[in-house]
């Protein structure tokens, strides 16, 4: 800077060279008049590192002299880089569908008794080398469907079964699986499978993909070359007896919590069952008797029954009964029982008695409805409310 070279030059020769050093040395050999000299000293300055304020001032030198840097190109380690990424062409090869992501759904066991639980788990597989992100913009868009197909003893056809969609952006690394739960013991296949408890059936689900309709009205997956997931799972039909319903009414009083709980589903389920066979030509071979009918009745409206049982903790039961009779057809008696609950001390067994009785569309429980709007309980006032909308939304339709 203040051209007093004799002292730069031993600096320089004396000490590591580095970016600073190269770039003195270049101004030194243009006041000495090496120009070509210069400019590769100054190349070779730049390239130290060429982001740096050194380098800039570099760059301003070497333009003084008509120069531009340009800097220089490593042809191996760019070869080296393009072929870990890309392989040894520039195009990367495609990638079929199929090939990137696979789904399966899996359901714990192969066969589920009456009453059982019946959930399962979608497992979404990435099988390619590259991430796979799950986004609307993505190759799958995150809609989970799945349909279900009922045969034996009835055949039935129950499509969105479940639908769901994965919210947020997810990004499932190659060769890694995503799981997501679904709860299959839902909606028509729920109530199918619990009004007829004596039928033998199979079930098979099928999962699909961001679901789309063919041309022909079936449904596919969005990505038509990845299959969709399919299981079978097997519900046999209960084996009753004489005895075998007698000993479950005897017990009733001395079962625990738990085991009453299914006694009143089986029951229902037995009540449920005969209400559809009624009338009509039996769908498969049940067990029937006169007398079946009353003891189950019994069971239900007796003081010592499920849903008039007078102990501290039976009001569980209680809730579990009456949302286990919604598919029921009720009569004057059953709705008595039911009605009796309307006074319980428990808020979860009035709003369930709100519920259950609103739902079979009596005439005159308007009154009801707007008694149990003024109950102490804001749940059971709310469900009042809502089951009061719901009602006089459907007499303005009809």
């Amino acid at each position: 800077m203040n051209e007093q070279i004799e002292w730069a030059k031993p600096l320089i020769d004396n000490y590591d060279r580095n970016q600073i050093a190269d770039l003195a040395l270049a101004q030194i050999q243009l006041a000495e008049g090496q120009a070509s000299l210069a400019i590769e000293t100054l190349i070779s300055a730049i390239g130290r590192d060429p982001g740096s304020f050194a380098a800039e001032r570099g760059k301003e030198i070497l333009a003084g002299q008509g120069r531009e840097y340009v800097p220089p190109v490593a042809p191996d380690a760019v070869l080296a880089s393009l072929q870990s990424t890309f392989g040894q062409t520039l195009v990367p090869v495609f990638t079929r569908p199929e090939q990137v992501l696979s789904a399966q759904l899996d359901i714990r066991g192969n066969t589920i008794p009456y009453g059982g639980e019946l959930s399962g788990m979608a497992v979404i597989k990435n099988s390619s080398s590259e991430p796979l992100v799950i986004s609307d913009d993505g190759l799958f868009k995150g809609n989970i469907r799945v349909d279900a197909d009922i045969s034996g003893d009835i055949t039935k056809h129950i499509a969105n079964l479940v639908f769901t969609k994965i919210q947020a952006a997810f990004l499932v690394e190659p060769g890694r699986s995503i799981l997501i739960p679904l709860r299959l013991m839902t909606g028509e296949l729920r109530q199918t499978l619990l009004t007829y408890p004596q039928a033998s059936l199979s079930i098979e689900c099928t999962l699909y993909l961001d679901p789309v309709l063919t041309s022909d009205g079936t449904v596919a997956n969005r990505l038509t070359q990845v299959r969709p997931g399919k299981v079978r799972v097997d519900r046999p039909g209960v084996e009753l007896t004489t005895k075998y319903l007698r000993d479950q009414f005897n017990s009733i009083s001395t079962d625990r919590i738990d085991q009453k709980i299914k006694t009143a589903q089986l029951f229902t389920g037995l009540l449920a069952e005969q209400q559809a066979m009624a009338n009509r030509k039996p769908l498969y071979r049940f067990m029937y008797a006169d007398w079946m009918a009353p003891l189950l009745r019994s069971a239900l409206v007796h003081e010592s029954g499920l849903l008039r049982h007078p102990g501290q903790t039976e009001w569980v039961v209680k809730v579990h009964t009456m949302a286990e009779m919604l598919p029921l057809s009720l009569d004057h008696e059953l709705t008595s029982a039911a009605a009796d609950n309307l006074h319980h001390p428990k808020w979860p067994v009035r709003m369930m008695a709100v519920y259950l009785l609103a739902n079979q569309q009596q005439r005159g429980f308007g009154k009801v409805l707007d008694w149990a709007k003024k109950d102490p309980s804001q749940s059971v006032c709310d469900m009042a409310t809502a089951l009061s909308r719901a009602s006089s939304e459907l007499q303005g339709r009809l």
